[in-house]
Parts: C-alpha cells; sequence; structure tokens
C-alpha cells in the first residue's frame, strides 16, 4: 500500500491544553491574541513550541472569549517531519487523537455531539484511556490515563482506581465551567471493550453509555487501536473542532490596497515588454532565415556526400586490400626466423593467411614435438616475442614415434611487429613475360 498525504494523530499526552480567557476580538484577531496569552501562561519560549488552539463559541460578549489552546514541544514535531520525510510520505497535518475519535463518533453514532448537552467520549487502547468532553459543538476537556494492569480481561476494581478518580476530576471541572451542566450522553470507543470500565461507566451514567465498537461497523471492521487513526481520515465536520499543529491557525494578511496606485506603472511596464517582445520577434525571424538557409547547405552537401559514397567505399576497400598485401614467403620467413630448437618440434602442415586490420598474417598448422614441454616451451616463445598464439593442448600420436605429441598451431603476426622482420623494400613482383 503506497499513501502520498500523510496525516499523524498523537495521543493527548502529547500535547499541553490549556483553557485561556481572551477578549472578545475579530477571528483574524484571534491567533495572536492566543500566542500573546499562551506566553503568559508557559515557562518555555513560544519559539520552542508549535501551537494551535479551538475556539469556544461566545455564550456571553461581556465575558469575553475563550479558547482552548494545544502546544506541542517543537523537536517533538520535528521529528515527526524527519520521520516521515525519511519514509517519503508528504506530511499533510498533526492533530490530536481526542478530535479524531470525536470525528468517528460523529460519522458512526451522534451527528450533534457536544451541541445540545455536554457529551463525554471514553477512547480506550489497551491500557490506555483518554477522557474528552464536547460542549458546545468543540472540545473544551481532555485528559489522559493509564490502567494499573497487565493482563487482558475485565479490570478489576483496584485497576480501575486512576480511571475513576480521573473520570471524577473531568465532571468537577465541567461543573465548574459551566454552573448546572452536567453529562447527557457517555460515548465508549474500543477495539476491545473492557467490561469492568463499561461496567463503571454504566454505574455513573445508567442507560447513556453508548458503545461505539469499530469491529462492527456495518461499513467495514477497523482493527483494534486504530480508531483515532481512522477518524482523521474523515472530514472534519466543523471548522471549529479543526487542528493542525503543523499549520495551525495564523491571522489572515488583508491585501496591501496601495498597490492599485501603481496600476498607471504596471500599463506603462506592459507597453515597453511588448516593445521588446516586437523587437525580439523580429531578430528571431531573422535567425530562424539564416538557420533555413544554412540547412538549405548543409542539405546540398550531405547530397553531395552521398553521392560521393561509392567511390569513397571503392578506396577504403582497396586500401584494406593493399593493407593486407603480403608475399606468403616473407610472411612464413617472419615466422621461421622465430622458430628455435627446431630439433625438438617440427611442423607438419603450415599454411599462410595474409590479413588486414591490426593483424598483418594468421599461422594456421600442425606439428610433432617430442614432448609436452616442448610444445608449451614454443607457444612461450612465440607469446614473448609478441606474436599472438592460441592456446593448444597436444595429445599423442602415432605418426612419428621419435616425435609422439602432435599439437595443433594457431599464431597471428601483428602488424607492429611484421614492420620489424619484414624487409623494408619487399622485392617487385615478377614481369608477366610478354609474347
Amino acid at each position: 500500500m503506497t499513501a502520498d498525504q500523510t496525516v499523524v494523530v498523537v495521543p493527548r499526552e502529547a500535547v499541553v491544553m490549556r483553557k485561556l480567557q481572551l477578549p472578545l476580538a475579530l477571528p483574524d484577531e484571534l491567533p495572536e491574541l492566543v500566542r500573546f496569552q499562551a506566553a503568559t501562561r508557559t515557562s518555555a519560549s513560544m519559539e520552542t513550541l508549535a501551537l494551535d488552539f479551538l475556539p469556544v463559541p461566545v455564550l456571553d460578549p461581556e465575558q469575553g472569549q475563550q479558547v482552548i489552546s494545544i502546544t506541542m514541544d517543537r523537536d517533538s514535531l520535528r521529528r515527526i517531519e524527519q520521520v516521515c520525510q525519511a519514509a517519503r510520505l508528504e506530511l499533510q497535518q498533526v492533530t490530536l487523537s481526542s478530535l479524531t475519535v470525536g470525528e468517528l463518533v460523529r460519522a458512526e453514532k451522534a451527528r450533534n455531539l457536544g451541541m445540545e448537552q455536554p457529551d463525554l467520549v471514553v477512547y480506550q487502547q489497551g491500557n490506555r484511556l483518554e477522557l474528552s468532553i464536547y460542549d458546545l459543538g468543540t472540545l473544551v476537556f481532555s485528559h489522559s490515563t493509564q490502567l494499573s494492569k497487565e493482563h487482558s480481561g475485565p479490570s478489576s476494581a483496584d485497576e480501575l482506581k486512576p480511571f475513576k478518580s480521573d473520570l471524577s476530576r473531568s465532571l468537577v471541572t465541567l461543573s465548574q465551567e459551566r454552573l448546572g451542566a452536567d453529562v447527557a450522553r457517555c460515548f465508549y470507543v474500543s477495539g476491545t471493550s473492557d467490561a469492568g470500565v463499561l461496567d463503571l461507566l454504566q454505574q455513573r451514567f445508567p442507560d447513556n453509555v453508548i458503545p461505539v465498537n469499530a469491529a462492527e461497523r456495518p461499513s467495514g471492521r477497523i482493527p483494534a487501536g486504530y480508531e483515532a487513526a481512522y477518524g482523521a481520515a474523515i472530514p472534519v465536520s466543523d471548522e471549529r473542532v479543526r487542528l493542525d499543529l503543523l499549520h495551525p491557525r495564523k491571522r489572515r494578511e488583508i491585501p496591501d490596497r496601495r498597490k492599485w496606485y501603481y496600476g498607471g506603472g504596471a500599463v506603462l511596464a506592459l507597453l515597453v515588454l511588448l516593445l521588446s517582445y516586437a523587437m525580439f520577434h523580429l531578430k528571431k525571424s531573422a535567425l530562424e532565415n539564416s538557420i533555413s538557409l544554412l540547412q538549405a547547405d548543409v542539405n546540398t552537401k550531405t547530397e553531395q556526400l552521398k553521392k560521393g559514397k561509392p567511390k569513397a567505399d571503392a578506396h577504403q576497400r582497396l586500401a584494406k586490400w593493399k593493407e593486407g598485401d603480403a608475399d606468403p614467403i616473407e610472411l612464413w620467413n617472419a615466422l621461421r626466423s622465430q622458430l628455435a630448437n627446431t630439433e625438438r618440434v617440427y611442423l607438419t602442415e603450415i599454411r599462410v593467411v595474409p590479413q588486414s586490420g591490426e593483424m598483418q598474417a594468421r599461422y594456421v598448422g600442425r606439428g610433432q614435438a617430442r614432448t609436452q614441454a616442448d610444445v608449451y616451451l614454443l607457444t612461450q616463445q612465440l607469446s614473448d616475442r609478441q606474436f599472438r598464439v592460441k592456446p593448444t593442448t597436444p595429445h599423442s600420436g602415432n605418426r612419428d614415434p621419435e616425435y609422439p605429441w602432435e599439437f595443433d598451431l594457431d599464431v597471428e603476426l601483428p602488424r607492429s611487429l611484421a614492420a620489424a622482420l619484414l624487409p623494408e623494400n619487399p622485392p617487385a613482383p615478377a614481369a608477366i613475360p610478354s609474347k
């Protein structure tokens, strides 16, 4: 499976969430206000943090504007970018699992999640749980906890104590933020349901717990533990719950209206450009005409060369023939002069073939030798004298008992060696007697 565009979902514990109180401002001014207010609430430098936020709908204009700021260590974000780049993945977005699980709940069970009353979403991934509260259509609170167990199956009462404590703390936080507000529905999302967690939620929210079993979806099963990743692939239903730490919300730049004052200058520049283009076009046409004339001249000369090609080929064949023209007797003497120790070997058959190109001649024949070593010594001597010798393997025969070893001879005389062995002025061929 290949992917071009990639979304990375980070868990709740990878980020820091804060609720910030801001003065009422225009949407374009919120990014700068959030950044300024977040800088006063954290001890770390804002240059080391990636920041995005979720706007909360305004209930009372006199109370100002509330936002949920979400920050992440910029080194961790840079590490994610490097990993994706090494894997040849085009990173598009870095978002939060609490939001993607909420999108999954919207798509599967509740399109109006947190719109009428606060809703609680509990997401379990193995021993890890995330508690998220949606109110006014957006995420207003999120917390993660860990069950203290090392086995599979339902969790015991002692193992559920951290989760029970964090659940109570989350509900208290909601009641402090909105007086009299209570959770209307609880959505339990898990690929492998924990009966202990589900029973605890049933006791706390009787008849209001809605399981979201991703393994029983009619449109296709989601592997356990990948619910948050699947939710990231669902289009965001509301812009207020869009989060991207890679491309956070920024102030929209207002176009500079002063550029309109330079319209006259732009028109003048356009006229100058048109005039320059006309001159360029004329120059280009002149050059194209010159190229056409040169090309016609080239075609004419090419045609003349084609007509003279047969003569050139004939001269080349004649030169090649002359190159290989040599007296066979002289060629034989050139080889014989290099043969030594003829008492050990002798030739029974020899054929001299004049050559062209790099080789002057080729000697093909047969011979007899007293021992195998004599044959090897002969070929080695010829090779040392710069002859090109084809390796041969002698074999015993019965033609000559004193020279019982028969061998084949295949030797080539390089033209460079022939210049030193052949006489400089070969005798002229005998004249044909006239009648």
